[in-house]
Formats: structure tokens, sequence, C-alpha cells
């Protein structure tokens, strides 16, 4: 009966163990599925920032290239008003001289 005491707090010990390294491989097969549920989630996301990022792309893209027609067409439009500033600068540059020339005159005459 003496041995059946000494071993009791003994096995209740080992029971206590062994009881404990099964829920602590209970709770890693969890943490296992958690870690698995985790990493989807992670991959999901890094999928989605993806695409994302390849719409981001084929916006600037657009853009880019929506802008270099922009600056296309100015360009055109710059030299169009230069051309017509040198045709209509041919015709009013010989008047304002021609205005100049008399009013020079007719200050002189009246004078």
């Amino acid at each position: 009966m003496l041995k059946a005491n000494l071993l009791a707090p003994v096995s209740n010990t080992f029971y206590n163990r062994l009881t404990s390294v099964f829920t602590i491989k209970i709770a890693d097969m969890q943490n296992d599925d958690e870690v698995k549920q985790l990493l989807t989630e992670i991959r999901d996301n890094q999928k989605l920032a993806l695409q994302r990022q390849e719409e981001h792309l084929e916006l600037a893209r657009l853009q880019v290239d929506r802008a270099g027609s922009q600056v296309k067409e100015s360009i055109q439009l710059q030299k169009e008003a230069m051309d017509r500033f040198k045709r209509v600068g041919r015709v009013v540059f010989p008047l304002i001289v021609l205005c100049i020339a008399l009013i020079i005159y007719l200050i002189v005459r009246f004078l």
C-alpha cells in the first residue's frame, strides 16, 4: 500500500505531463491550420495587390500616351499660331509704321 501511495504522485505527474504534451500537439495542429489560413490569406492578398498594380500600370501607360498626344497637339497649335502671327505681322507692321509716320507728319505740319 505504501508503494501505491508513492507511485500515485509520480503517475499523476506523468499523466499531467502526457496530457500537456498532447494538448501542445493539438494546439500546434490548430496553429498549423491557422498558419496555413494566414499564408493563404497573404497569398490571396498578394495576388490582389499584383492585379491592382497591373491596373495602375495600365492607367499610367494610358495617361502617358494621352499626355504625349496632347503635347504633340499643343506643339502643332503653337506652330500654327506662329505662322498666323507672321502673316498678320507682315500686314500690320507696315500699317503701324505708316500710322506713326502720319502722326509725326501731322504734328510737324501743325506746330
